[in-house]
């Protein structure tokens, strides 16, 4: 999160797994950590903007327009998703 996001706080690892649906063969890591509420992006090589969504925001979307995201960042809110809810979700792209 600090080279991409310009962010240094405490992250807890939640769980690191590898993609059903890889080609080839990456594992992925999901972490938890929270942003400083006087946190402001400052756009960079990586990543050019952020859009602040709250969680149910990024599920209506991603249920409206999954095209929007990418496989990769499915795979890691349906990781999360069972690991902090502790349900099942079901995503298809």
């Amino acid at each position: 999160m600090q080279e991409e996001l310009g962010v240094k706080v405490p992250l807890v690892h939640m769980k690191t797994f590898l993609s059903s649906n890889a080609t080839m063969g990456h594992l992925w890591a999901v972490y938890l950590g929270e942003l400083p509420l006087d946190w402001n992006f400052s756009p960079n090589a990586e990543v050019a903007s952020v859009v602040k969504m709250s969680t149910k925001e990024i599920y209506e979307k991603l249920k409206l327009s999954p095209e929007l995201f990418t496989q990769g960042f499915i795979n890691v809110l349906t990781e999360f998703d069972l690991i902090k809810y502790k349900k099942t979700c079901y995503f298809s792209s």
